[in-house]
């Protein structure tokens, strides 16, 4: 593998732009898809990362000191859980049990024993800057005990549920590994067919799941915490929580909510070193960065070979794609979604892309005649959140000299910047 230096020199040059002192700086590997991969010490050698994966350097008390002998380091993890919803071949609707993380994960200096109410209180400050609390609906604002009582049974039947999923599921995935079987070989068709309709479903739909506690009590969030009582969290009644740097927070966001409670486009400007400005952040890249991807020539070579009729071998070639006309209405989609090998599983591509609002010009990436308007203006963009089996989408639409969200049934005034 690849390093690019050592933690504690890391720490060292950036100490002096962060105002801080290095012994009060922790370093973590956060991978695209927000989650902690790994921890360093000084001693650690930074690795080299995958495009969109990044070094996260949090402020943490010296722990050096007496007067932090009681705090230990806390990762907390941002997460929301639904039922994603795919289509079979045949028009049928699938539903998967999903749970995914987001935004910036968290690592905080806390006492080793604290109340459920007071973690609460202190993850809640940590992210003030991103953080603006909603109001919530009639339904949550207005909920009633019974009503509370009746969301929490069907928390605990969809749960009960997704167990039963989740066993079924462990079997079935022993029995594929078990058969031996190639998807690419024509003798084993049929027996990887059988195999794949056999496959457990999920007996939940979006009418009857309720997956997120936060919103059984009609919340905006609840905590996930190693070695806690949920049936206490349930109830609304506080508790003792023990904590150390093995035993992840996870913030288990109210789905209703969390795109208008949690914005990072709410975090203050940072000023950057200008000398390095196009390395500054590896999770993020322009649409215009794309589309020069898109049309460059590609090497066909090794196992991406092309196999030549006329040859009847596989040939190292070169391919292109090239756009020849721009059309009245342009519509990119992007390609959120890689193998990470040839058979190996498939994750979703997080990468922030950066577009204009207004101005976007395609003239350059044109092979045919250029008459005619080739810039666009944004109209409308539509989000997915979610992973492979599903997710949940959203639409952000223009209408005038305003932003719209749509979100199911809401909708919400939008920040362009948002």
């Amino acid at each position: 593998a690849e390093y690019m230096g050592m933690v504690e020199e890391l720490k060292v040059a950036l100490a002096p732009k962060c105002g801080l002192e290095p012994r009060c700086m922790f370093a973590a590997y956060v991978d695209s898809n927000s989650n902690f991969q790994q921890f360093f010490d000084d001693e650690s050698f930074i690795p080299s990362l995958p495009a969109g994966d990044c070094i996260h350097i949090y402020e943490v008390a010296d722990f050096s000191s007496e007067a932090a002998a009681e705090l230990t380091r806390v990762p907390v993890a941002h997460r929301v859980t639904y039922l994603g919803e795919s289509t079979t071949e045949t028009g049928a609707k699938e539903y998967a049990f999903e749970q995914s993380c987001f935004g910036l994960p968290l690592m905080l200096s806390l006492p080793r024993r604290m109340l459920y109410s007071q973690l609460e209180a202190a993850v809640t400050e940590s992210m003030a800057r991103y953080f603006e609390r909603p109001e919530l609906d009639d339904d949550d604002a207005q909920l009633t005990d019974e009503a509370r009582d009746a969301r929490l049974e069907r928390f605990d039947r969809s749960f009960a549920a997704v167990s039963r999923y989740a066993k079924e599921f462990e079997a079935y995935i022993a029995e594929v590994q078990n058969a031996d079987l190639d998807s690419d070989d024509s003798d084993d068709a049929a027996a990887v067919a059988a195999l794949t309709a056999a496959a457990p479903k999920l007996s939940l739909t979006p009418d009857v799941a309720m997956l997120s506690l936060a919103e059984a009590r009609g919340t905006l969030f609840t905590l996930t915490v190693q070695g806690f009582d949920q049936d206490l969290v349930k109830l609304g009644v506080d508790q003792e929580v023990a904590l150390d740097e093995d035993n992840y927070v996870v913030v288990e966001w109210n789905r209703k909510y969390f795109l208008k409670a949690y914005s990072l486009s709410k975090v203050a400007d940072v000023e950057l070193d200008e000398t390095n400005a196009h390395d500054a952040d590896t999770n993020q890249i322009t649409l215009d960065t794309c589309l020069g991807l898109f049309t460059e020539t590609e090497r066909l070579e090794d196992e991406d070979r092309w196999y030549c009729r006329s040859c009847a071998d596989f040939r190292d070639a070169s391919k292109a794609i090239a756009l020849w006309s721009a059309p009245p209405i342009l519509v990119v989609q992007l390609k959120r979604f890689r193998q990470l090998h040839r058979f190996g599983r498939r994750e979703k591509v997080d990468m922030f892309v950066e577009f204009p609002l207004e101005g976007l010009d395609l003239a350059p990436y044109l092979r045919g005649p250029t008459a005619g308007d080739t810039v666009y203006d944004l109209y409308a963009v539509c989000n997915h959140f979610g992973g492979l089996g599903g997710g949940h989408y959203t639409a952000s639409v223009r209408d005038g000299d305003e932003w719209l969200l749509f979100n199911d049934s809401t909708v919400t005034r939008l920040d362009p910047e948002h």
